[in-house]
């Protein structure tokens, strides 16, 4: 079988992964997905960072990126949110502090730097976090087929719920480089 084509969000990772330099942030959502096999085509460039560095990297993306309006999603509590599009239309998601309404309870996913994987020049974060991601969105089948494709056990990646809820939005921390 033939090598999948690169995916524009992909693309643009490997674009702003300088001007990303020496920040910690990672890649997560379908291109994820993507890259541990599942049949998807991702649609845009998913980062999650530390709230404390959402400012820093939102000041690193700007020369390259314009900010996109984002409609209000009652479903997220994201404590940092902000769309971003490049001139040829990707698209990249800069998340901290990621929160997930379900009824009347917020489930918040927390970035930790110790958790990157670096592979090519670019930093993941675990699948495993991603199939707890893609479950507490009501995601099944996109849990499902994600976590098929992981050898590993899955283990929760979301702290409970602290605070009030908190508009969408979030900061990048400081990630060691690991080699894989």
């Amino acid at each position: 079988m033939g090598a999948r084509p690169e995916p524009p969000p992909l693309a643009l990772a490997r674009a702003l992964a300088g001007d990303l330099a020496g920040l910690d942030w990672a890649i997560g959502g379908s291109l994820l997905a993507w890259r541990h096999g599942v049949d998807v085509v991702p649609s845009d460039l998913d980062i999650l960072v530390a709230e404390a560095d959402f400012d820093a990297v939102s000041a690193r993306l700007r020369p390259r990126l314009q900010p996109r309006p984002v409609a209000v999603d009652p479903q997220y509590a994201t404590r940092r949110f902000a769309r971003w599009e490049d001139p040829i239309g990707r698209r990249l998601d800069l998340m901290a502090g990621l929160g997930i309404r379900r009824g009347c309870r917020c489930r918040f996913v927390e970035f930790r730097p110790e958790t990157i994987a670096w592979t090519d020049g670019l930093p993941w974060m675990r699948a495993e976090e991603w199939v707890q991601i893609y479950r507490l969105l009501g995601r099944a089948d996109a849990a499902s087929r994600l976590h098929r494709r992981l050898r590993v056990p899955i283990r929760t990646a979301c702290a409970p719920a602290t605070g009030g809820d908190q508009p969408r939005g979030s900061n990048p921390g400081k990630a060691s480089r690991n080699a894989s």
